[in-house]
């Protein structure tokens, strides 16, 4: 068995894909990554006024062991004159975000007093109002317990990598789950040109452990292949921005300030890789049944092709429906990451509420299962069809 999967490793993983799969993951990185930095130059009419590498230098200086608390709020609100580096933007995208788009300049003593109870009060007040999820009232009780945990006063320390790396994965992992499934498609679309054809065609025996090697092979290939391409994406993103700030709320970023999740950035990156995992492994289960039933690299890339346009044409039709019921299990949803930690969405099961980021986990391992089960059934009736 050791012996076929490594064969059939050594036919897809040749020299000429992985040089273009390092490539385009690498020229897609750099690229984010230069627009990610780009946007931390702060422009007036005359151009450039502070450049990143001056912002990011000025936000890592200014933020050491500093809190979100009633001193600081009041240290910038009697501030002669704003600034633009990063440290202060974030406080005051903070301050828009909690007090529906106030200045801090703009903040009466009693409204800074109040920062944090103004927070759950507005959570609060986004799960009574909700017009997706009429939420009961012990789910309420149990999430606003969850959003009461934060421990505050939030720090805001520098992590700006951090934030950056987890709003960009989801433009990232697509193409990511994308060039894996194309590499796998080989795999039992064309029967390799070698001497093991014969050999292992010749018995039942010897075509179904063929069959069972190419299975695991995928899996193995799908999985290096994934874990390497998230390491570059990180390194390549994390390098112009450092590594400070892992361990920072992910509170202290206004895209997730009213999140209930009791997390880090390190954390989120955690959930967010291993969501991928689950999504990458579904669509490796995906590709393996259409190879096996159209027996064809050219027509299972096809499939493949017209599968991630019409789901991104439901990403195009932002309908909760077919989000809750269709989407949320399927790849391109799965990670855009950021709705599992905003959105609050929730699955009712047999009496039971399941968050929208555990049920989907839960939901795709299971059809990543019966895919799987389903591609080995069909495997096996071609290959006694054949015999």
């Amino acid at each position: 068995m050791k012996e076929i999967i490594k064969i059939e490793r050594k036919r897809i993983l040749n020299k000429k894909f992985l040089i273009l799969f390092f490539v385009v993951l690498l020229l897609f990185s750099v690229n984010n990554s230069y627009y990610a930095v780009k946007n931390y130059d702060v422009l007036n009419n005359t151009g450039v006024v502070q450049t990143w590498k001056e912002n990011l230098t000025h936000g890592k200086e200014n933020t050491k062991v500093k809190f979100l608390k009633e001193d600081y709020l009041l240290s910038l609100k009697n501030k002669e004159e704003s600034s633009s580096y990063v440290d202060e933007t974030n406080l005051e995208d903070l301050v828009a975000m909690n007090y529906d788009g106030k200045k801090v300049q703009d903040l009466s003593d009693k409204e800074i007093k109040s920062f944090y109870s103004k927070r759950l009060s507005n959570i609060q007040e986004m799960l009574d109002d909700s017009s997706r999820i009429n939420y009961t009232k012990s789910e309420k009780e149990k999430m606003m317990e969850q959003a009461g945990q934060l421990s505050s006063p939030i720090p805001m320390d520098y992590a700006e990598g951090w934030k950056v790396l987890n709003e960009n994965m989801r433009k990232f992992m697509p193409l990511l789950l994308v060039l894996i499934a194309l590499i796998l498609l080989p795999l039992f679309g064309s029967e390799p040109q070698t001497k093991m054809k014969d050999l292992y065609r010749s018995t039942r025996y010897g075509k179904k452990k063929l069959d069972r090697a190419r299975l695991i092979t995928a899996f193995m290939v799908g999985i290096v292949l994934y874990l390497f391409g998230v390491m570059l994406y990180t390194i390549v993103m994390m390098t112009p921005f450092g590594w400070e700030g892992g361990s920072q709320p992910i509170q202290s970023n206004a895209a997730t300030f009213f999140s209930v999740y009791n997390i880090t950035y390190i954390q989120q990156i955690g959930i967010n890789v291993l969501i991928g995992l689950l999504a990458m492994i579904f669509l490796i289960a995906l590709t393996l049944l259409l190879t096996i039933l159209t027996e064809g690299v050219m027509t299972g890339a096809v499939i493949i092709i017209f599968f991630w346009i019409l789901l991104l044409l439901f990403d195009q039709i932002p309908l909760y429906p077919v989000n809750h019921l269709f989407a949320n299990f399927m790849p391109l949803r799965m990670t855009d990451f950021l709705h599992y930690y905003t959105e609050n969405d929730i699955y009712r099961i047999m009496g039971n509420s399941f968050t929208g980021l555990s049920w989907t986990a839960l939901v795709s391992a299971v059809l990543s299962i019966l895919l799987l089960i389903l591609a080995v059934v069909f495997s096996d009736m071609k290959r006694m069809k054949k015999l």
